[in-house]
């Protein structure tokens, strides 16, 4: 009940376990390719080309795993009118998982 009345506000939770994965999937494919190539430099420009594309793969799947068990926390207004509704009706909150 509290989450929809932040969220009949205009308030919204703001954390989405889509949104974590796809940002993680990204960072890890650039980090991942830039560290790749670097690794591959000394192999001349095959070895760039490859450590890239090895370095890219591996750091999408890190990422992407990373990124989807990452612990989803609320935008702080949103939290903030849960937290005050919650405790309105005498419960105690500890904090959010």
């Amino acid at each position: 009940m509290c989450r929809k009345r932040a969220e009949r506000n205009g308030l919204r939770p703001g954390a989405y376990q889509s949104e974590n994965a796809a940002t993680g999937a990204v960072l890890g494919t650039t980090l991942g390719g830039a560290v790749g190539a670097s690794a591959g430099a000394w192999a001349g420009l095959a070895g760039v080309a490859i450590g890239a594309a090895a370095g890219a793969g591996l750091g999408l799947i890190i990422g992407l795993t990373g990124g989807t068990f990452k612990p989803l926390v609320p935008d702080p207004p949103y939290a903030d009118a849960v937290t005050k509704c919650l405790e309105e009706k005498g419960y105690e909150v500890s904090g959010w998982e």
